[in-house]
């Protein structure tokens, strides 16, 4: 399941990015949107996921210093701005608090409503951006495998 929310992470993250279109900063010399941080939002999901499945003290003590080393570190490189990380966590946190909640309620239907979802956002993205990057098509290809491959062996198709 962490796969595939990293997955999906990577595809949802452009969406947003072309909805608030937040340029980079100009210092980077890269052309692109800021708003909110793929990489914290990324790692919010991954290390999220981690914490809150493993039900280990310790784990749940680093994460949070893991996470706001990273924060820390791409507010101080000059790659975000403190509101860049902090939306990224909440959106991390809210697809982490989404999809458990679907899969609690309805196991049967988590990771296929995780797909159209992606499928929805890549789509917006593909005509709102002038050039949509590799990575979120790639991140899609990949889900839909894992997508299909948990259904098939779930269900035995």
């Amino acid at each position: 399941m962490a796969g595939c929310l990293v997955l999906f992470t990577l595809v949802f993250n452009p969406a947003l990015k072309v909805t608030f279109q937040v340029p980079l900063n100009p210092a980077l010399g890269k052309v692109g949107f800021a708003f909110p941080s793929g990489h914290m939002q990324l790692s919010t999901v991954l290390y999220g996921w981690i914490a809150y499945k493993i039900p280990n003290l310790a784990l749940r003590i680093i994460v949070p210093i893991i996470l706001t080393g990273i924060g820390f570190s791409l507010i101080h490189f000059g790659y975000h701005n403190f509101a860049d990380v902090i939306v990224a966590v909440f959106f991390g946190a809210l697809t982490i608090a989404s999809f458990q909640a679907a899969e609690q309620k309805y196991p049967k239907f988590a990771l296929p409503v995780l797909l159209v979802v992606a499928t929805i956002a890549l789509i917006y993205s593909y005509f709102s951006y002038t050039i949509l990057p590799n990575e979120p098509w790639i991140s899609y290809i990949v889900l839909s495998g894992l997508v299909a491959f948990s259904c098939f062996k779930k269900y035995k198709l």
